[in-house]
């Protein structure tokens, strides 16, 4: 166990020293650091090791795989290299989310994605936006609250909410599951934020059209589960093609928000009143209002 800990240790060593060295300059120096940072990803996962989580601190490897995003970089920085990047801080979060989170923060992760996402849909760049948004979910289940209110602090709130009305029906269906997790562990700014920005309208707008989507782009990316989607997945042409659909939309919405974590009673109360306004001058159906209405009501 002292040797596969002192293994462990060099290896965030190696790790940082070749992201430094290799990162960007050739494709095999890219392929070497997406298989070095998958390798860190597999040890941290085996369990807490409080010599590792000295190391990776002392190292400062969560600012250099942070580093990883900086917008500036994007002309030499793989999206499959950021991908993995995520991944490895995604369990970071999972091996010590007390420690990790701040740190992550404070590296300036939330900032370096917003940078990017305006990047991607600056230069029209669909497939990028599209990564870039799952990542985004993934650092918003994870970091729950506390990573919502950076990205509230840093205007990323409308990038989520715009996105609800791009072409792409994919990148609608990732910015409504970033949606439901603000609604859940967003604080009263966060909702209201939204509510200011029409969410509710462009939800029933997306619920109106009830596509099923059909998009091979999911197929790379790992943060998403098929069961976290709860949609049909199957094989087509060595690719794996994921239905989905925008039915009950709203009303995951005001479910989410109403039995969310990240208002206090006395603000659910008061942000109720205008949730139901809103959605008693959008709904046309009788019979959904009026369920929509009495979950939010009998919600606690």
């Amino acid at each position: 166990s002292r040797l596969q800990s002192w293994l462990d240790q060099q290896e965030v060593r190696d790790l940082i020293q070749l992201i430094v060295e290799g990162c960007g300059s050739n494709n095999n120096s890219d392929e070497r650091i997406i298989s070095a940072i998958s390798s860190f990803e597999y040890s941290i996962k085996k369990g807490f090791d409080s010599s590792l989580q000295d190391t990776i601190l002392s190292s400062g490897l969560v600012h250099t795989l942070v580093a990883l995003f900086d917008p500036t970089l994007v002309v030499t920085m793989p999206l499959r290299v950021q991908k993995q990047a995520a991944f490895a801080l995604l369990a970071l979060l999972e091996f010590n989310k007390d420690v990790f989170v701040s740190l992550v923060l404070m590296s300036k992760l939330v900032e370096n994605l917003i940078g990017l996402l305006d990047l991607a849909r600056t230069r029209l760049e669909k497939d990028v936006l599209l990564e870039l948004m799952l990542i985004f979910k993934g650092f918003l289940s994870a970091g729950e609250a506390v990573f919502i209110d950076k990205v509230y602090s840093e205007n990323g709130i409308p990038r989520f909410v715009e996105i609800l009305d791009h072409k792409s029906q994919a990148l609608r269906h990732v910015a409504m599951e970033c949606v439901m997790e603000l609604a859940y562990h967003g604080r009263m700014e966060v909702i209201e934020k939204m509510l200011e920005l029409e969410v509710i309208k462009k939800l029933a707008s997306l619920q109106k059209t009830n596509a099923y989507v059909v998009d091979a782009q999911y197929s790379s990316c790992e943060m998403l589960t098929q069961q976290e989607r709860g949609q049909s997945l199957h094989s087509q042409d060595n690719h794996f093609v994921i239905n989905y659909s925008f039915a009950d939309t709203l009303a995951k919405f005001t479910l989410n928000f109403a039995i969310g974590t990240g208002l206090r009673k006395r603000e659910r109360c008061a942000l109720k009143r205008e949730v139901i306004k809103q959605i008693t001058e959008i709904l046309d159906d009788h019979v959904e209002l009026a369920n929509i209405t009495a979950e939010i009501l009998w919600a606690p």
